[in-house]
């Protein structure tokens, strides 16, 4: 069982990694279709879609991963990876300019479940 003070110093950690999530999610959502404005090839329409889609597939895909993570290695743990991996995931983005590199890196987006990991 955890102390008093140890249960205070985990929420804290909690508050900060999913605040830190959650403001890096809605930057890197605003800036996004930015990004793919500088890809090349340039993407058309069609393509556009498909990179989106295949970053909601990977959100959907994730959901499956998240849930059996958490019950893999636990919830503290789950919280961990999925942040540095997403915080990759935005760091790198905005630097892309490959088309198909941009594509893969949409994959990453099967760790954006921060709210799913704190409930």
């Amino acid at each position: 069982m955890l102390s008093k003070r140890e249960k205070e110093r985990s929420k804290w950690s909690l508050l900060l990694i999913y605040g830190l999530s959650n403001t890096f999610e809605q930057w890197c959502r605003v800036l996004l279709p930015f990004c793919q404005w500088q890809l090349r090839p340039r993407p058309s329409m069609f393509d556009t879609l498909l990179l989106n889609s295949i970053g909601n597939a990977s959100i959907v895909f994730g959901s499956f991963l998240i849930a059996q993570m958490i019950d893999s290695i636990g919830g503290k743990k789950s919280a961990i990876v999925a942040t540095i991996i997403v915080s990759l995931y935005q760091a790198i983005v905005p630097q892309i300019t490959d088309y198909y590199l941009f594509g893969f890196m949409q994959m990453l987006l099967i760790f954006n479940h921060m709210p799913t990991i704190v409930e």
